[in-house]
């Protein structure tokens, strides 16, 4: 069983502040009043209309790593949806879309989760796209659709 008081500190903590940095710089972007829902909806993407986003804790950020991990609780919401990570200060994020969480791509066996139930997604550090030193030239939607929809290959979105 999950604990609750717990996860109620870390989205406190972490999320509400990724929420704001995020709002920031989408124009349109509104927080979500359903708190079972997605984080963020937004009118005027062409292609994305919801953002899912979330913050590391520590320190390291994802320099280190050729792959990155997602809990595959975040693939309830549709293919319209980008998830954006930031780093411990906000300053840099990596985003990937809902339509790259694949069952080719699905593990299980969590080592590390608040949720014992969680199994994970993987994507190759390659397949996302890293923001740093984030500021409104280089984080906006028509960044983002440009980027995700060359990309697109194998999803339709």
């Amino acid at each position: 069983m999950p604990n609750y008081t717990i996860i109620k500190k870390l989205l406190n903590k972490y999320d509400e502040p990724a929420r704001l940095k995020t709002l920031e710089f989408i124009k349109g972007a509104t927080n979500n009043k359903d708190k079972y829902g997605v984080d963020i909806l937004f009118n005027g993407g062409k292609y994305f209309n919801k953002i899912e986003v979330q913050a590391l804790g520590n320190k390291k950020f994802i320099d280190s790593y050729k792959i990155l991990t997602i809990f595959k609780r975040k693939d309830k919401y549709d293919k319209h949806t980008l998830y954006i990570t930031y780093n411990y200060n906000y300053s840099s994020c990596y985003i990937f879309c809902r339509c790259q969480l694949t069952n080719t791509n699905n593990y299980n066996n969590v080592k590390f989760s608040v949720n014992e139930n969680d199994d994970l997604y993987y994507l190759l550090k390659k397949d996302v796209l890293i923001i740093r030193d984030i500021n409104k030239d280089n984080f906006n939607i028509d960044i983002l659709e440009k980027y995700f929809i060359s990309k697109n290959t194998n999803h339709t979105i």
